[in-house]
């Protein structure tokens, strides 16, 4: 019985350093088994990748240089971007834009999230891509007004590359009207 308390006592102990620790370092480093899954709890379940490069640039800028830099705004879908700088399309084109390698431990799902409008014959497909290859896809009809929208890839098994295309599409008659994004970025879910 003692022995089994000075084990969870030491466990609670050596926690405890790691989440005082967390505030000064940033990180942990756990290599007892004991104190693993306690650990894991301190730590983040979570993190936010923001776009860092354009792949194809076929929709216009509004107020920014680059594609990626118009739509890497640094707010989450509690907030609201900015909305003075964005990239755009009237045209049947795509746009990719590109993202900062995925820590790849134990991740659970992948969340893209995207703040977009589209006029009142504009769709836009957009893309969660892996490799090139579509992991998950997003439609926001015509006539829907600024929002966020959000599309998952469950249970990734193996994570490369990570891009996102938006595609415009001309749905109904009319005059072209316009797909237009302001803000994206992908939520990791990691598992515990």
């Amino acid at each position: 019985m003692n022995k089994r308390r000075d084990v969870l006592r030491e466990g609670l102990i050596l926690s405890l350093l790691i989440a005082i620790s967390l505030p000064f370092f940033g990180y942990a480093f756990v290599y007892e088994a004991q104190t693993q899954s306690v650990a894991q709890m301190i730590l983040n379940t979570e993190n936010f990748y923001d776009p860092t490069s354009d792949v194809s640039v076929y929709w216009k800028v509004n107020g920014a240089g680059s594609h990626w830099g118009a739509v890497d705004d640094g707010v989450r879908n509690n907030s609201t971007p900015i909305l003075v700088d964005y990239i755009y399309s009237s045209k049947q084109k795509a746009d990719i834009i590109g993202f900062p390698d995925i820590n790849k431990v134990e991740v659970s799902t992948i969340i893209l999230w995207v703040y977009s409008a589209t006029g009142s014959n504009a769709k836009t497909i957009i893309n969660l891509r892996n490799d090139n290859i579509t992991q998950a896809s997003l439609i926001v009809n015509p006539n829907s007004p600024q929002g966020w929208r959000s599309t998952t890839w469950q249970n990734p098994s193996s994570i490369g590359t990570i891009t996102v295309e938006f595609i415009h599409a001309k749905e109904g008659t009319g005059a072209p009207t316009e797909s237009i994004v302001y803000a994206v970025y992908i939520e990791v879910r990691y598992t515990v």
